[in-house]
């Protein structure tokens, strides 16, 4: 604060003008260095705009006792009633007790509200444990699907084998047809040719070799029709298999994606539920404030008391010097006229912000 302002409050306290009591104490603030309050700031610039005019100030050195305007004030200054001062209290202390029990309200909803977080948080921490099983379990899918796989690979690897075999086969088959038929012309061109014994004797040789080119070739039907067989098998087989895989690859995807839905939903409700408390918490604060701001109202309306008090016993011994005062008083009323209305709209502004 500005030594111009120690000054202004020196000048008053000579002067005897204003609330002595709260000059002093804005006085002591400044020496200490110390913040003033709003109020306090407000009534210096009222009483600087009231001073402005230089004879307010230099007006209690002219007279020879020392008469102030506050004195005429309280002189006439009307009693204010102690009803009126004890319903305005009442009043407010009815206030701070519904903003007490609002405050105990907003408490136990913010006790809820931590216990239903709490609750949500649980819940979270069992749907992750959810998804971590469903986790392992996928994995052990997917190893299983990547075995199926490998057994799949080495079944169609064995089922390219035994078609190269059966090509093989074919083609065996096919050239025993053809020999056999060479035999036989040539075993045709042998009858005409030779004798009927030697015929019957390379007959039954090339009969017998016939015999078994036949048997081999039976025994390679057999073998085909093995081969097709264990080809089908093979291939039902792995449908099969592809078919579970794709079912459980599927379920598992649908499951996963309703845990992560889930956990998503329950993530929101928490920021909505945090962004609740925060804002009951935010209002618990002002609710504090108010509460503390209308406890120290209700000091200062306890000091107003004491003041009034004050007043009214300086007020008895006034009177008694009113009488030898009067003289004195109308000669100074014509210059104090427009001093006293600005002052009585200062101590009205007063009164109705402590009513």
């Amino acid at each position: 604060m500005s030594k111009s302002t120690e000054e202004f409050v020196n000048e008053m306290l000579e002067a005897e003008l204003g609330n002595h009591s709260m000059l002093v104490e804005i006085r002591e603030k400044i020496r200490l260095g110390k913040h003033l309050s709003s109020y306090e700031e407000r009534y210096l610039n009222v009483l600087k705009r009231q001073t402005k005019n230089e004879h307010v100030l230099e007006l209690p050195k002219k007279t020879k006792p020392k008469i102030t305007y506050e004195k005429i004030k309280q002189k006439e200054q009307p009693k204010q009633p102690q009803e009126e001062i004890t319903s305005a209290i009442n009043e407010q202390e009815k206030l701070v007790a519904e903003k007490q029990k609002k405050l105990e309200s907003y408490q136990t909803q913010i006790a809820s509200q931590k216990d239903l977080y709490q609750s949500k948080q649980k819940e979270l921490v069992k749907i992750s444990d959810r998804i971590a099983e469903k986790q392992k379990e996928f994995e052990s899918y997917q190893t299983q699907i990547s075995s199926q796989q490998d057994l799949y690979q080495s079944k169609q690897k064995e089922l390219v084998k035994m078609r190269t075999e059966l090509l093989n086969i074919q083609t065996q088959h096919k050239v025993l047809h053809m020999q056999t038929d060479s035999q036989r012309k040539l075993l045709d061109e042998i009858k005409q040719s030779h004798s009927t014994h030697k015929l019957e004797e390379e007959y039954h040789e090339l009969e017998s070799e016939l015999e078994s080119k036949r048997e081999e070739v039976i025994e390679l039907k057999k073998q085909k029709q093995s081969v097709v067989q264990q080809t089908e098998q093979i291939t039902q087989k792995v449908a099969e298999q592809e078919k579970q895989m794709t079912g459980n690859t599927n379920l598992l995807l649908s499951s996963l994606g309703m845990l992560e839905e889930q956990k998503a939903g329950i993530l929101e409700e928490i920021t909505q539920e945090q962004a609740k408390k925060q804002s009951q918490e935010d209002e618990l604060q002002a609710l504090t404030k108010e509460w503390l701001h209308q406890k120290s109202s209700n000091k200062n309306r306890q000091g107003i008391d004491e003041q009034i008090k004050k007043h009214r016993d300086n007020l008895h011994t006034i009177q008694n010097k009113c009488s030898m005062l009067e003289l004195e008083i109308k000669s100074q009323m014509n210059l104090l006229d427009e001093e006293r209305q600005k002052e009585k709209e200062i101590i009205m502004r007063i009164t109705q912000k402590y009513n």
